[in-house]
């Protein structure tokens, strides 16, 4: 793995690490990660992430995680179609699509202390999702609301929020991870 801090972009003398896996960007943009064929993992800290659409390292990430870091242009998660987990801790989205069902392999979803944007959790259906394992979402803000529908022990589920409704709080007391 490679880790930068606080570049500009990623150097073109970089280049010349074609075979490296897992990247760091911290206070790094990604500007550059085409360089890096092999790329399947990317950790992204305390940046504003654009994905873009014309750039072919999307395609190839399996695991994105983020931390302090605001995703912005996202406009459909078919770009990322190897995404299997994604994982955000303090960080969000300005839109969050509301496709991300549509992605063949994905497992696990955790928002730790989401902090970006708003998310209503009943554009997630559980019913949709073909390998879906585990789904957290944890928010001390009021950014969140609903529950997923398809609440089921197929999946693994742990939801806090703040202000979440008694009645909702009762739904997932009779939800248990296995």
């Amino acid at each position: 793995s490679i880790s930068f801090m606080d570049f500009d972009s990623i150097p073109m003398a970089f280049k010349r690490f074609r075979k490296v896996k897992k990247i760091n960007l911290i206070g790094t943009p990604s500007i550059g990660l085409d360089f890096f064929p092999h790329l399947r993992e990317l950790v992204v800290e305390e940046i504003e992430l654009t994905i873009p659409e014309t750039c072919a390292w999307p395609s190839r990430i399996e695991i994105l995680k983020t931390n302090k870091t605001k995703i912005v242009g996202l406009r459909s998660f078919t770009i990322l179609p190897r995404l299997s987990e994604l994982n955000m801790s303090f960080s969000g989205f300005d839109t969050m699509p509301k496709d991300l069902y549509k992605l063949e392999h994905f497992k696990y979803l955790s928002f730790g202390g989401h902090t970006f944007g708003n998310i209503d959790l009943r554009d997630f259906d559980f019913n949709k999702f073909k390998q879906l394992e585990y789904f957290e979402i944890v928010c001390w803000f009021d950014r969140v609301k609903g529950l997923p529908i398809g609440l089921n022990n197929h999946v693994c589920t742990r939801i806090i929020y703040k202000d979440i409704s008694k009645q909702n709080r009762e739904k997932l007391k009779r939800i248990s991870c296995h």
